[in-house]
């Protein structure tokens, strides 16, 4: 909940590569977006890699590498590597996930 409220109003990210987003929607400018479909309500932290991964309603914590997947509802930690199946999940720091 407070992941929206702080999104509501935000700048449309235009540093993504071949991504759809749907507003509100916060991209660092240092995180690496392709291929995807990102948003609504999606945060994205600093050093992030994003490829081939549809998202909505979550946060992707610094220098996490998220691939080929849909996610909703979900919180990806710091350094956290997610690769795979659609699911719902919450995965901590240095964590990693292969489906």
């Amino acid at each position: 909940m407070t992941n929206r409220r702080l999104l509501e109003g935000a700048p449309v990210p235009s540093h993504t590569q071949e991504t759809a987003i749907i507003p509100p929607v916060y991209i660092n400018p240092t995180a690496k977006v392709r291929c995807s479909v990102i948003g609504p309500y999606v945060s994205i932290g600093p050093g992030a890699q994003v490829n081939s991964v549809i998202a909505r309603n979550m946060l992707i914590g610094a220098q996490a590498v998220v691939e080929n997947i849909l996610l909703e509802d979900t919180l990806i930690g710091f350094q956290a590597v997610v690769k795979g199946r659609a699911s719902r999940m919450n995965v901590g720091d240095l964590s990693e996930i292969i489906s």
